[in-house]
C-alpha cells in the first residue's frame, strides 16, 4: 500500500488510493482514495500514517460487508467519514 501526497497552495493532500481486484464488481475491480488535507505548515508524516491505517480498515469493510460500494449505504459512510473527522480534529495527536 502506498500514500500519496500532493502540494497545493497552502495544502498539503495525503491521499491512501486503493484498489480491490474482486470479479463481484463490475469491471472486476472496486477502487477508492482515502484523502486528508492538511495544512503545509504541518508535518505531514503522522498523516501519512492516519491515512494508511484508514484506508486498510475501510478495505477490510469493503471486502467484508461491501460498505463503500452499495448505494444503500451511502448515508452510512458519510456518517463514519464526519465522526472520524471530528475526532482526529479534537485529538491534536496529528
Amino acid at each position: 500500500d502506498r500514500v500519496v501526497s500532493l502540494v497545493l497552495d497552502d495544502n498539503v493532500i495525503v491521499g491512501a488510493p486503493v484498489y480491490i481486484n474482486d470479479t463481484n464488481y463490475d469491471r472486476n475491480c472496486f477502487q477508492f482514495n482515502i484523502c486528508m488535507v492538511i495544512s503545509s505548515r504541518v508535518n505531514a508524516v503522522a498523516h501519512r500514517c492516519v491515512a494508511q491505517h484508514l484506508a486498510a480498515a475501510f478495505r477490510s469493510l469493503e471486502m467484508r460487508l461491501k460498505l463503500l460500494s452499495r448505494d444503500d449505504q451511502i448515508e452510512r459512510v458519510q456518517q463514519i467519514l464526519a465522526q472520524l473527522r471530528k475526532q482526529l480534529n479534537s485529538s491534536e495527536e496529528c
